[in-house]
């Protein structure tokens, strides 16, 4: 029966992943965001920014980043509105290190 194999194996990768998910998480809330880190790199010839930190690194290339900047006022508005510790943990351009 290989369906059924087949079907095991995804659950059983369906699993990992759900774990995998967990142990992010936990590792998020419990890691400060000041070990968060900004990497210039490049992409087919592009400039990026990597960035890593404790969370699964992603990277952004210059459209991207340019785009963030035009909205960073609502960027920021966002950030109080759904961060536990309410407008404390955005107030100036140091506390957010990217």
């Amino acid at each position: 029966m290989p369906e059924t194999n087949q079907q095991d194996d995804i659950l059983k990768r369906l699993q990992q992943l759900e774990e995998e998910n967990r142990r992010l998480r936990e590792t998020v809330t419990k890691a400060p965001l000041e070990k968060i880190e900004a990497v210039e790199g490049e992409y087919k010839g592009h400039p990026t920014l990597t960035f890593k930190g404790p969370f699964r690194h992603f990277t952004l290339g210059l459209t991207k980043i340019k785009a963030i900047n035009e909205c960073w006022s609502q960027v920021e508005a966002f950030i109080r509105k759904h961060s536990k510790g309410g407008v404390s943990d955005v107030t100036g351009d140091d506390d957010l290190r990217i």
